[in-house]
């Protein structure tokens, strides 16, 4: 009701779970710590959420090198607001 009074969206409990856990992934707590204190029973379960948090892919693009050292540098011109 708190949430609606607000106009925000709903929140389930999954959603609330679901985000913690991808934050301790992201801080690289150990994947059997983290399926047991959210109670997964299997691990087949965890990766589905180690999938959303981008773990299986993160660094992977870091192999494609952007770096142009012939490319000009700009300068960053401030805005007054």
């Amino acid at each position: 009701m708190f949430l609606k009074s607000c106009s925000l969206p709903e929140v389930r409990f999954h959603d609330l779970r679901a985000t913690w856990d991808t934050l301790l992934f992201g801080k690289n707590v150990a994947p059997a710590q983290v399926m047991a204190m959210g109670g997964w029973k299997d691990m087949k379960t965890m990766m589905i959420y180690m999938r959303k948090a981008g773990l299986n892919v993160e660094g992977a693009s870091h192999v494609l090198n952007f770096y142009n050292p012939q490319a000009t540098k700009s300068n960053v011109v401030p805005i007054n607001i």
